[in-house]
């Protein structure tokens, strides 16, 4: 696994470059509500009250969250750890700040999502190489915890299948 993914201000630096407003509209045509959470906000619940986004968009904290931590961000192309004694566990001096994501193919609209949120990581120095696997069962066994052979570093599985699910848990649904 990538140990970058494991550095809280790097994933606080992802979600702080995601203008989820802007995506909303120019992607979703309105019919989605922002999240932040694994509770979904909207339709509101007694498990959504009173949460609120830690990490609103805000690209000049996003790219502080990095620099904070020991990170040269240029104005374009990959940010490098330049810290003496490196970026956080397992993140040394000289490190890109570049990872995988493994995606299913079979949904347009998310290919669209993660372009767009490919392109915002970048304007951060962030590199997100997009991997789409096309084939339900390659991508589950690709992405399965544990399983051998695997080189996932982030990986989105197929979209949400109905169960009766009696709790909100922030999957899409569409």
């Amino acid at each position: 696994s990538n140990p970058l993914l494991r550095q809280l201000y790097f994933r606080q630096a992802l979600q702080s470059s995601i203008d989820q407003s802007s995506l909303i509209t120019g992607l979703y045509g309105r019919a989605a509500y922002p999240n932040w959470s694994a509770v979904p906000i909207q339709p509101s619940s007694v498990f959504s009250t009173g949460l609120s986004n830690p990490y609103p968009f805000n690209v000049v904290r996003a790219k502080k969250y990095l620099t904070d931590n020991g990170w040269t961000v240029p104005t374009r192309g990959v940010a490098t750890c330049t810290k003496d004694g490196g970026c956080g566990a397992g993140v040394i001096k000289g490190a890109r700040a570049e990872f995988s994501y493994t995606y299913f193919a079979g949904v347009p609209l998310t290919e669209q999502r993660l372009i767009l949120e490919r392109t915002s990581w970048a304007r951060i120095g962030i590199q997100v190489n997009l991997i789409a696997i096309p084939k339900i069962d390659r991508i589950t066994r690709e992405c399965a915890s544990g399983s051998k052979g695997t080189s996932w570093q982030v990986c989105e599985l197929a979209p949400w299948a109905y169960f009766p699910d009696t709790y909100p848990s922030g999957e899409t649904l569409f």
